[in-house]
């Protein structure tokens, strides 16, 4: 008898068909929204000098590390919950977790504002900060339903609002920007695209659930407490991971490197926007169909393997051509101001290689219940990532090689991950 006509070799077929299929749709979009503002960045480029990406990319990423918190990543109870109506019941608990952590946001952000009223390249902007807790709210929100959508293979869903999203960005930044809103424009273009995902997000969450169900305080701590190991372990080690990535864009602010932190905010923006919305639509499928077939068959090694290759032969040939031609490329493309952004490119296109490979691979960690394990992963890799970016500019040395550090000790955590989640593959 043969594999495919035995029952297990019957299932494996009908997974990777359909995780194919999956991967296909979510991709053919995420490929569009991509594309967008690739093709929108010579006209940005030229509307927006390197500083005022730098400021976005400020907000953006204490933005990011607050969107950690804010449902205490207990929005990937959703997938792993076996009962439908409690996996629903886990969206409004996302929205119930936001509030402290909009509340925390309030403050942090009154705070920046006075710190910013003394920083030159920042005080124009500064009042952008109090947008925070917004930003809060609606990542605990999109996150949630984003997740439940994905449990009901709602993939064409989560496709088409990157497309909308990330069109509604760059029309209204293109539109300030020639109107002469400088920085603001950016920022305007930002909540612009936040607000419309909103928006269409809890428009596809009432098409879902008819009849939300009502979650009281004791079902929103029984689900807390039903699912804690999210918040104990995964919420510190997304904390680390989200941190680490932002570290650069923290350290260069912190020490006044404004122009290389636009730089290094464009140049890693452009180069990982593709990767990231590939990436992002495949573990959204790989974490669905890894996890049905762990469970059925107690292994997804053959799967893991096959997403990992099929990655790396996509980005290898790009990462090539960044590493040779990237500053020529971005001075050609963007204009004449943005020589030190191809620079940047060169150094960290390698890294964003291994992370195209390995970042998607990584919910394995959660569907099968090693969030201690990758929490500990992520201390290590935090302590690295300090010595890496902090360390150089410690010692005297010049900014860039905070850079050259991040990316160093990022390619050695992305193999690191890669080969401690292969070894997690089989039970």
């Amino acid at each position: 008898m043969s594999v495919v006509s035995s029952p297990a070799g019957r299932y494996r077929e009908i997974v990777s068909s359909s995780f194919v299929r999956a991967v296909a749709t979510l991709s053919t979009g995420q490929a569009v929204a991509a594309v967008i503002p690739i093709l929108a960045a010579p006209i940005l480029g030229r509307l927006y000098p390197p500083s005022d990406y730098g400021v976005l990319g400020v907000y953006m990423a204490i933005a990011n590390v607050l969107a950690v918190f804010s449902t205490f990543q207990l929005q990937q109870a959703i997938i792993a919950e076996r009962f439908e109506r409690r996996a629903i019941a886990l969206v409004q608990v996302c929205r119930w977790m936001a509030v402290p952590v909009a509340l925390a946001a309030a403050g942090l952000a009154a705070g920046l504002v006075w710190w910013m009223g003394d920083q030159p390249a920042y005080v124009d902007a500064r009042f952008w900060m109090l947008f925070l807790p917004v930003s809060v709210m609606v990542a605990a929100t999109t996150q949630g339903i984003a997740v439940l959508a994905n449990r009901g293979r709602r993939y064409g869903f989560l496709a088409r609002i990157q497309v909308i999203a990330v069109t509604v960005t760059v029309a209204t930044s293109i539109t300030l920007g020639f109107m002469g809103w400088g920085v603001h424009g950016l920022l305007s273009g930002y909540f612009a695209g936040q607000s419309v995902s909103l928006l269409v997000h809890l428009w596809l969450y009432r098409r879902m659930v008819a009849r939300p169900p009502r979650v009281g305080a004791a079902g929103v701590f029984a689900l807390v407490r039903r699912h804690r190991d999210f918040a104990t372990y995964s919420l510190p080690s997304e904390l680390l991971l989200t941190v680490n990535l932002q570290m650069p864009v923290f350290a260069l602010t912190s020490f006044g490197a404004t122009a290389l932190l636009g730089s290094f905010v464009r140049a890693r923006q452009l180069i990982s926007l593709p990767l990231t919305l590939l990436g992002s639509s495949i573990s959204q499928v790989f974490q669905q169909h890894a996890a049905e077939e762990y469970r059925r068959t107690g292994s997804c090694r053959r799967l893991y393997e096959r997403t990992f290759f099929a990655l790396i032969g996509i980005g290898l040939a790009p990462t090539a051509v960044l590493i040779v031609f990237g500053p020529d490329l971005f001075r050609l493309f963007l204009g004449p101001n943005w020589g030190q952004a191809g620079e940047v490119t060169r150094i960290l296109a390698p890294m964003m290689l291994l992370r195209l490979g390995t970042s998607p691979l990584t919910r394995i960690f959660s569907f099968t219940g090693n969030q201690k394990l990758a929490f500990r992963l992520s201390v290590l890799s935090c302590i690295g990532c300090v010595l890496g970016v902090v360390g150089p500019v410690l010692v005297g040395l010049p900014a860039i090689y905070s850079v050259i550090g991040f990316a160093a000790v990022y390619s050695l955590v992305y193999l690191a991950y890669g080969v401690i989640g292969w070894k997690l593959t089989v039970r």
